[in-house]
């Protein structure tokens, strides 16, 4: 009898575990990570993002030439739009439109994202850099003597943000969809070396980080391509992420580069994290002296979101660096093919740099890091003025 008690109970626990299981995790946050990557490696698709492309879907950022998808978009983000339609007078909605009309734009916003904590909460993991505060700001008189600063506003939006998913039960619809998430991640994993990559980076520079490295595929988010955030955690240590969008043609299901096209866009976002502040040690020479090449190219280089001499020469010496790692790893043809690329985008400067760069790996024993090497491409930089 005792027995038979147990066995009874046994099937009532069970019941409730499935009954009441699927209901307690379709109410948590968590991202969907891809397994099996080397330690401080990450790649995911987030519930944080998602939310963030959601709310951008119904302003007119979707609307920028090169943004939105073609046609409807692919089925999962036709959903994700129509889950966000009754919302779209929201708070977080009206702000994300005010930060579009400021600018805040291209990268932005997911280097917003990154910044903060996990949902519900999306407490922020450091402070916003000065960057994204600047992006945020107002972008003409009238609005900077009326609107809110870049900090204020941005803080509203982490609220509204946090509101909308309330609101919404956003996890439930998140969570719906790891399964097809997973796919997505298999798919576009298959022969991503990442370690291959970060030791190649870190050789080159002298770097030798303990960092973190995060892939992040946006599925509503697009065209092909990736940014390359970055944040400094309180601690010193840093966060380094490539966002990866949707290529934007499919109308069926999302997709994404995959093979050596990934592993070369990884090669350039995770690249900003050891290159970029290379070139920035060498600001005031760079602002001094070689400010003509950026004005060459003021107008091409705006319409891709590099606005400033500064991000131009952090762009030109990456890619010149990508454009040489490429061949190293994956052969000549993907070094042609990139090299090409870069001109074709008006980075004028690449073959010079490409060249400068090979004479710093025929002669690496003599520098302990690539910030030692640099002023040597600014110089050649400048002789050819």
């Amino acid at each position: 009898m005792r027995s038979k008690l147990k066995l009874f109970l046994l099937i009532i626990f069970l019941i409730f575990s499935i009954i009441f299981s699927p209901l307690i995790q379709a109410g948590e946050y968590s991202p969907v990570n891809y397994e099996g990557l080397p330690a401080g490696v990450y790649t995911q698709i987030t519930p944080e993002v998602e939310l963030l492309a959601g709310v951008l879907s119904h302003t007119t950022w979707i609307e920028r030439r090169g943004v939105g998808p073609e046609a409807d978009g692919n089925y999962y983000f036709q959903e994700l739009q129509d889950f966000f339609k009754d919302y779209k007078d929201h708070e977080a909605v009206k702000i994300a439109q005010r930060l579009t009309d400021r600018g805040f734009t291209f990268d932005a916003p997911l280097g917003f994202i990154v910044t903060l904590g996990p949902l519900p909460d999306l407490e922020a993991k450091a402070e916003f850099s000065d960057y994204l505060i600047g992006r945020a700001e107002p972008n003409n008189f009238f609005t900077k003597m009326f609107g809110s600063d870049g900090q204020k506003i941005l803080e509203d939006f982490r609220l509204a943000l946090i509101d909308l998913a309330e609101e919404l039960e956003f996890a439930r619809f998140f969570n719906q969809y790891r399964d097809d998430f997973n796919v997505y991640l298999e798919n576009a994993m298959e022969s991503f070396d990442a370690g291959r990559k970060i030791n190649w980076l870190s050789e080159f520079t002298g770097i030798d980080t303990e960092n973190e490295y995060y892939t992040i595929l946006t599925p509503a988010m697009f065209p092909g391509g990736g940014y390359g955030p970055s944040v400094e955690l309180p601690d010193g240590s840093y966060q380094f992420y490539q966002i990866v969008r949707e290529k934007g043609a499919s109308q069926a299901e999302p997709e994404f580069p995959t093979g050596i096209s990934f592993n070369q866009l990884t090669l350039h976002e995770w690249g900003h994290s050891f290159i970029d502040s290379a070139v920035e040690a060498h600001s005031d020479y760079i602002i001094e002296h070689l400010t003509d090449h950026f004005y060459k190219v003021e107008d091409s280089m705006r319409s891709q979101a590099y606005s400033s001499p500064m991000i131009f020469f952090r762009e030109q010496v990456l890619r010149g660096v990508t454009t040489v790692a490429s061949g190293e790893l994956y052969g000549e043809q993907y070094y042609q093919e990139e090299l090409e690329h870069h001109i074709s985008r008006d980075f004028h400067l690449t073959e010079i740099t490409v060249e400068m760069i090979e004479k710093y790996l025929a002669s690496r024993d003599d520098y302990n890091t690539f910030e030692e090497f640099v002023p040597e491409i600014l110089e050649a930089y400048r002789d050819i003025i």
